[in-house]
């Protein structure tokens, strides 16, 4: 069922309207309380209207990955996966998506399960899937930077940042006996933010030029744990990333 915007307004309306003055009947109200009455209301109202009603408002996508001969164009799985997305300011919980890293696209099914729709990316600020932290970074528009406006899944969140890029492309090959291949390819980028700034960390040397004050200490424990800083990226970035935090203060 399908509500106008007047009669959408007039749920949300009576609803908060509820829920404050059961708030309102404690005699002690601080803004804990109101809140949650508000986050309450909100959650009433997405369930009373349409399941995550707000998510439906970009273009349809058209799954092209059954073209793929190699590799795959989605984050971890093909299948739709239950994840988090802060659109539009809002908190939606349980939305079966995909992550679609050739296109840069958020994908979610609407709720009768018949279409597919490719969220509108500057809408998106956050989103959680398959317990990777995703979060919408800007390119500055002054001044060069080495980030380009994109999804960036979040490795660490300290005092220092640590954001992995994973870049996918289609590459076709053509041949007379097999005809036109279509592969997907890809390669990760780190970037770690300091002091406001943030740095492409490409290599071990990279990665230790931003903790200069901490190199010596930082070195040891690389040693001690025996980190691989080339086959184990993920990893070892992250533990490195965390000491450096812990001992820099």
């Amino acid at each position: 069922m399908r509500y106008s915007l007047l009669t959408r307004m007039l749920i949300l309306s009576c609803i908060v309207l509820f829920t404050s003055r059961l708030v309102a009947q404690t005699p002690a109200i601080d803004s804990l309380n109101y809140t949650k009455g508000i986050q309450q209301a909100v959650a009433l109202y997405q369930q009373f209207v349409e399941p995550s009603a707000g998510l439906y408002n970009g273009n349809e996508y058209i799954d092209y990955s059954f073209t793929i001969e190699k590799g795959s164009p989605f984050f971890m799985l093909d299948a739709f996966t239950p994840g988090t997305v802060l659109y539009d300011g809002v908190v939606y919980d349980k939305v079966p998506m995909q992550y679609d890293m050739v296109e840069g696209k958020l994908v979610v099914k609407d709720p009768y399960g018949i279409y597919k729709f490719a969220l509108i990316n500057e809408r998106v600020s956050a989103f959680s899937l398959m317990g990777h932290q995703f979060v919408r970074l800007v390119e500055p528009t002054s001044g060069k930077s080495v980030i380009t406006t994109g999804f960036y899944d979040v490795l660490y969140d300290g005092n220092v940042q640590l954001y992995k890029s994973e870049k996918r492309k289609i590459e076709e090959t053509i041949s007379i006996s097999e005809g036109i291949k279509r592969n997907v390819v890809g390669a990760a980028y780190f970037y770690l933010r300091k002091d406001n700034n943030f740095y492409e960390i490409n290599n071990k040397s990279a990665l230790l030029s931003l903790f200069q004050n901490k190199k010596k200490d930082v070195q040891q424990f690389i040693r001690k744990n025996k980190l691989d800083l080339r086959k184990d990226r993920d990893n070892a970035y992250t533990r490195i990333a965390a000491y450096y935090d812990s001992i820099n203060r």
